[in-house]
């Protein structure tokens, strides 16, 4: 399910070319290999040590490959991404798979809608290039993470 009410991505400045752009190529990275797997994502998955019941925030989601890797590993995973056709074609690969515990939010890494130590876990891959204020976006990914919890960031930069 995806949830479009977050008013803060509207408020801040964000760079609507770059909605736009990544707008209009959603629908090829739900179709890209290179984002859909590889042994970035196999590796994540294997440093998360998961015991099954974590709740997962992935952080600038995409198309969704990340949360739907770890979907079937955990008790609920929530994807956020700044673009909605993004989330849209996350949302329709989640469901293709039947993935019932994963759900989609629109927000941005730099100001995350959520409470302090609201996850076990955040992930983020092929993203954080992307963020507006990189220190900014690790001090919010720090704050809802719990006690103990762990934040694994792959890029491609």
């Amino acid at each position: 399910m995806v949830n479009y009410t977050l008013e803060a991505i509207m408020s801040l400045d964000l760079g609507e070319s770059i909605r736009q752009q990544f707008g209009a190529a959603a629908a090829n990275y739900a179709a890209s290999g290179v984002h859909s797997g590889g042994p970035n994502l196999d590796a994540m998955l294997e440093r998360a040590a998961l015991r099954g019941d974590e709740r997962v925030l992935d952080v600038g989601c995409g198309a969704g490959h990340t949360a739907i890797a770890f979907a079937p590993h955990v008790a609920e995973v929530v994807a956020l991404d700044m673009t909605r056709e993004m989330l849209d074609e996350a949302d329709r690969l989640a469901a293709k798979r039947g993935l019932t515990n994963v759900s989609f939010r629109l927000g941005v890494a730099e100001q995350l809608p959520f409470a302090d130590r609201d996850f076990d876990l955040v992930t983020s891959r092929f993203c954080a290039h992307h963020y507006a204020d990189p220190a900014r976006a690790t001090r919010e990914a720090s704050r809802v993470l719990r006690a103990g919890g762990r934040y694994l960031l792959v890029d491609s930069v």
